[in-house]
């Protein structure tokens, strides 16, 4: 059994974002070790029967960890405009708050990010090594190479669900669906924005800067959006503190992969619960 609080998170520019703090039930007066979940990039809504990542809080949970998830900036329930540049405040703020908790263990806070939540999860502990491991799943790299029309794509995709809040997404028709409102000129300028905040962030620059925290590469076999080869080099140019999976079935959504998800956990139960 698991319970769980609604919570609110300040960045140090004022935007506020709606989080989910997800307790194991224990009487222990023991600290904890603590996870933050990032989310993906939303392009797609989810299907009636996926509860999303409060789920997978309340499953992380019962392993014995309190679990945080939130919404970055520009996403479902949180305040701001989506801009991926500044994720890496929305995630400095998230662990400001799960470090601050009185039963969580300071020294035991692990990162688990998801494609753009990855990429954000290793720029930010090269920068600010505060979390002790990373598992990184479906994680984009060497975003240098990828095309303009892969950046145009996933704008459209968020014009197409409305999923994302920000500069050219104030246009009705990402909200009605209605492309032909939408003019040429700032959907590219959103797109071309989005794919140098990827470049600038990107963790073949960064992942070399992590101060020997652990990192776990899990990579679904599947995925149509980043390649097995760069996930490995992105392993690569961590050093020995990488460990890399690959998912034999698994797509770029590897949150909802079980055994993506349980070798995650059994990964962090070895690094983060002092009983193992």
């Amino acid at each position: 059994m698991v319970t769980s609080r609604k919570t609110v998170i300040v960045t140090s520019d004022g935007v506020r974002l709606s989080g989910l703090l997800t307790y194991p039930t224990s009487t222990s007066k023991t600290k904890l070790p603590g996870i933050c979940i990032c989310h993906g990039i939303p392009l797609q809504p989810r299907s009636e029967d996926d509860r999303g990542y409060p789920a997978l809080a309340e499953r992380f949970a019962s392993h014995g960890f309190i679990v945080l998830t939130f919404n970055f900036r520009g996403t479902g329930e949180s305040g701001g405009e989506f801009d991926f540049r500044l994720w890496s405040l929305d995630l400095e703020a998230a662990m400001d708050l799960l470090l601050s908790l009185e039963n969580v263990d300071s020294s035991r806070v692990a990162l688990v990010g998801f494609s753009g939540g990855a990429m954000v999860s290793i720029y930010n502990s090269a920068c600010n090594s505060r979390a002790c491991a990373i598992a990184a799943c479906a994680c984009p790299s060497g975003t240098e190479s990828w095309p303009d029309y892969v950046f145009d794509a996933m704008t459209e995709m968020a014009a197409s669900s409305g999923s994302l809040k920000g500069a050219c997404l104030k246009s009705p028709a990402f909200h009605t669906v209605v492309k032909s409102r939408i003019s040429q000129t700032s959907s590219k300028d959103f797109a071309s924005r989005w794919r140098a905040a990827f470049i600038e962030m990107d963790p073949l620059h960064w992942v070399g800067s992590m101060s020997g925290i652990p990192l776990l590469v899990v990579h679904g076999e599947r995925d149509n959006l980043v390649s097995t080869e760069s996930a490995k080099r992105l392993c690569q140019s961590a050093g020995d503190n990488c460990k890399f999976a690959l998912i034999d079935d698994g797509e770029h959504r590897l949150r909802t992969n079980d055994d993506a998800m349980e070798l995650v956990i059994n990964w962090l139960e070895k690094r983060l619960l002092l009983d193992q």
